[in-house]
């Protein structure tokens, strides 16, 4: 299947070189990065340190019916009681840390809806592949291919779309702790069998993240987030 008829949005394997980070979906969705690029499952991967981000131009990852978000995540200094964010298209959607669990996020008329998992106890320098899927009305989130929990909406709902850029692995001046690997947006909810297929055809290896410094790219202080929600206790 070609990227668009499988619903492929963007993909980001953090390859190359200086502070672009190509979208190898074809889709030409490619991005500013800042971070370090270390050994990753994939070849290269990237570290953020304080206040690092990859920002992407988000006015064509833009999906209002369906969603797949995936990535493969090492951490490297476990904290998962404080705010940490993978993927996150603010107003849209997100896949993040917080309270010790994963969160998937769907935004829908500036309400959100959340999915959050177990509380996560993984070992340092461990690779795991995440991904949260949305139908329409169902979310489903997956760990390492298999499916880890489940949320069923009351009815089904459109996400909000707008242009916001699409942040990788920090928001709010918080930088995720660990490496990411090959991140994905779909515009489809991948099937089980699908989500099982991806995890197996690209198990990652327990490798080590060791710190290329002829790839250093240095990183700025991210533009400051607009458009935040009241949400209550809700941590987004």
């Amino acid at each position: 299947k070609t990227p668009a008829a499988s619903g492929l949005l963007g993909q980001w394997d953090f390859d190359g070189e200086g502070t672009t980070v190509q979208d190898t979906s074809g889709q030409g969705n490619a991005g500013e990065l800042h971070g370090i690029r270390v050994t990753g499952a994939f070849g290269k991967a990237v570290r953020f340190p304080y206040r690092a981000l990859t920002r992407v131009p988000g006015g064509r990852l833009c999906p209002t019916k369906a969603l797949t978000l995936s990535a493969w995540f090492m951490s490297d200094m476990p904290n998962y009681t404080i705010n940490r964010t993978a993927i996150r298209k603010d107003l849209s959607y997100a896949l993040r840390f917080a309270d010790g669990r994963l969160g998937f996020l769907l935004w829908h008329q500036g309400r959100i809806a959340a999915l959050c998992s177990p509380t996560i106890d993984w070992k340092d320098g461990e690779w795991h592949h995440l991904c949260g899927t949305f139908d329409g009305q169902t979310m489903v989130l997956y760990l390492d291919g298999e499916p880890w929990c489940k949320r069923v909406l009351d009815a089904p709902i459109l996400l909000d779309a707008y242009a916001d850029p699409l942040h990788i692995g920090g928001w709010r001046n918080m930088a995720l702790r660990g490496v990411l690997d090959r991140v994905r947006v779909h515009g489809v909810a991948l099937a089980a069998a699908d989500v099982r297929a991806e995890f197996a055809a690209t198990k990652a290896r327990h490798v080590s993240s060791r710190v290329d410094a002829s790839t250093y790219v240095a990183f700025k202080n991210p533009a400051k987030p607009i458009g935040l929600l009241d949400t209550g206790a809700l941590q987004i």
